[in-house]
């Protein structure tokens, strides 16, 4: 049977899996709707403004969230200095950010964005770093209920901003201030959830606690800001080398990719917690959770990898108008990134949980370099796709320089037989390929969820067992704090 700890990480996962399906859905179709009511080139320079005010967005976190998360998991009775000091960090930094971001752009302009859309998308990606802390808290006492419906409600509020902008007629300047009024609205949403549960009562500044998250938090920091790099610095450098259309086309095809990627952010939310309280304490089973955490999201991320890029083309053509249609080999790369991202995460959030973040940071630095250099060659040359081959690229390298420090500090997570039989079980998924002009897309996906799951229990993928174990999950109550 399987542990308490494990079974308390899989039904969080499970929870969190829900909210994430939300999120990444309430995302994708707020993508969709605007991809398809702007124009290539417009849609492309409203991802390029939000693509490089985001470059900065971990400098208004310092990694305090992330560092608090785990800080007060193992330390819960500090909770008031913890949050009052957090608070007051996050405050000062979100100002900070705002002076660079407009600093950096004053250096890089670029012809039809004025220094006032720029403003208002920073005003914006810092806004929604607030609420980051706020989430925080809950997860650190592992009540995800609360965390996943503050970052539902963060996709509502952004898509009802979108849809009130369309109706509107709203150009950029009032797009972008309808989602900065629905993320002040999730914000005020967020610290009346704190503030109904007692987090915002009492609390207190102490500078030693306010050095403590600063020294946590930087290598956290540092980390997501070359995680940041390599996740927009391709939108950017896009536009600025062969325009907006190829930033537009770009973005159609990883709206897609970051569609599926939810379930690895279900994974890794509920597993940070849970190994940052009980590595010390009890090894073997944070062991078994990091192995099994890989399993199952190879079990989701590699055929969604293989069919969909099968699929790319119908994907496209069924999502968007005819003029993405170059984003179809974009796609057809990008998905690719999936599989690995999925256990790249967990190896970073892992070495986090157990303090080796400075290995995390050394990685992502060689990762963001790799990213900005490959870039600056292959999307001159091939645009959009030159950035998809990049972005895989990069994720490919992250694995290779994480895995030894995993290994080392974890044994063998990763089961290559187990491995093995996932990708068999994927495999018949390009046969797809061959109904592709015959069915519509719908039809083709749910065909292909039927032969994943009839192959993966052919050649023990899964066993039903385990499908019985995860299905039970569902059903139980939600979770709440775990007490021992």
């Amino acid at each position: 049977m399987p542990s308490r700890l494990q079974d308390t990480v899989a039904r969080n996962t499970a929870f969190l899996l829900i909210a994430q399906v939300l999120v990444k859905l309430l995302a994708f179709v707020a993508v969709v709707v605007l991809a398809n009511q702007l124009d290539v080139e417009t849609f492309g320079l409203f991802n390029f403004v939000l693509a490089f005010a985001s470059l900065f967005v971990p400098l208004a976190d310092l990694g305090i969230d992330t560092f608090l998360v785990r800080e007060l998991a193992a330390h819960p009775e500090r909770h008031a200095m913890l949050a009052g000091s957090a608070i007051r960090l996050k405050l000062l930094s979100g100002f900070f950010t705002l002076g660079l971001i407009l600093a950096g752009y004053a250096l890089v302009p670029k012809e039809g964005v004025s220094v006032g859309l720029m403003s208002l998308a920073a005003l914006l990606v810092v806004l929604r770093s607030a609420p980051g802390t706020i989430s925080a808290f809950f997860r650190a006492r592992q009540l995800m209920g609360p965390d996943s419906l503050i970052q539902v409600g963060a996709k509502i509020f952004e898509f009802l901003a979108i849809t009130i902008a369309l109706l509107s007629h709203a150009s950029l300047w009032g797009l972008f201030g309808w989602l900065f009024v629905g993320s002040l609205v999730q914000l005020c949403v967020a610290l009346w959830m704190a503030h109904r549960n007692g987090y915002l009562t009492g609390m207190t500044v102490d500078r030693d606690t306010v050095r403590l998250l600063v020294r946590g938090g930087v290598p956290f920091a540092a980390t997501g800001i070359s995680a940041m790099v390599y996740f927009h610095v391709d939108a950017v450098l896009l536009a600025y080398l062969v325009g907006e259309a190829e930033t537009g086309l770009y973005r159609a095809a990883t709206n897609i990719m970051f569609a599926a990627s939810g379930f690895s952010a279900a994974v890794v939310l509920a597993l940070f917690p849970m190994v940052a309280e009980q590595h010390e304490r009890n090894r073997d089973e944070t062991v078994r959770l990091a192995a099994n955490a890989v399993t199952y999201s190879l079990l989701l991320a590699l055929p969604m990898a293989v069919g969909g890029a099968t699929l790319a083309g119908p994907l496209i053509k069924s999502l968007y108008r005819s003029t993405y249609a170059g984003a179809e080999p974009v796609l057809m790369v990008l998905l690719w990134w999936l599989p690995i991202s999925f256990v790249t995460n967990i190896f970073g959030y892992v070495l986090g949980a157990i303090g080796r973040q400075s290995t995390v940071l050394r990685v992502t630095v060689a990762n963001a370099i790799f990213n900005i250099v490959l870039n600056l060659v292959l999307i001159p040359v091939v645009g959009a796709l030159g950035a998809a081959i990049t972005t895989v690229a990069t994720e490919v390298l992250g694995f290779f320089l994480l895995r030894g420090t995993v290994a080392r500090h974890f044994g063998g997570i990763i089961d290559p037989s187990r491995v093995a039989r996932i990708a068999l079980a994927s495999a018949p998924l390009v046969l797809l390929t061959f109904l592709g002009d015959i069915l519509h897309v719908a039809l083709l996906i749910a065909l292909g969820m039927l032969l994943y799951a009839v192959t993966a229990f052919a050649v023990r993928a899964i066993t039903p067992h385990e499908v019985r174990y995860l299905l039970n999950l569902v059903r139980r109550t939600r979770p709440t704090a775990t007490s021992t």
